[in-house]
């Protein structure tokens, strides 16, 4: 049953879409680090254009050379921080989400192996309600992350 609703989730493109679309706003909230670098950046890039206008108007000393050189300094640090953060978390767009989803229209019902590939993909966990409905919770990140229900008379249930 629970492959059946499953793959069933997988051939409808409209739950396909609703899923993509929790997956790039998921994204988008998950990493608070990046947008922390960003906004130091920012200030840093302010901070040396504020310098450059100083030595313009001819306020260049020794105090000024070095203050320019650790806020150069800085800002190769920082985007270096931001190239790190990137790479160890890359965003996906929504083509490529349903890309990899699609996939999973490939699999073989009848090959375990196949089975048991889907369900560890997608699936979180299965439980029975006190109504007698069962609720299906799918992946969003690595096991940890619900981003759909589903209860067994195929309602969806955004959360």
């Amino acid at each position: 049953m629970v492959i059946f609703y499953t793959i069933r989730m997988v051939m409808d493109d409209t739950v396909l879409e609703e899923v993509a679309d929790k997956l790039l706003a998921f994204q988008k909230k998950e990493n608070t680090t990046l947008p922390l670098l960003h906004k130091q950046l920012t200030e840093n890039e302010r901070a040396i254009t504020n310098m450059l206008n100083a030595i313009q108007q001819g306020i260049f000393n020794e105090h000024t050379k070095q203050r320019m050189d650790e806020l150069d300094k800085a800002r190769k640090e920082l985007n270096i921080l931001i190239l790190q953060e990137e790479t160890q978390r890359p965003r996906l767009t929504k083509e490529q989400i349903l890309f990899w989803l699609h996939k999973f229209r490939g699999l073989d019902m009848s090959r375990k192996d196949h089975r048991q590939r889907l369900i560890d993909s997608l699936v979180n966990a299965v439980r029975l309600r006190d109504d007698g409905s069962i609720m299906f919770i799918f992946n969003g990140k690595e096991g940890a992350q619900t981003i759909l229900r589903m209860k067994l008379c195929g309602k969806w249930v955004r959360i």
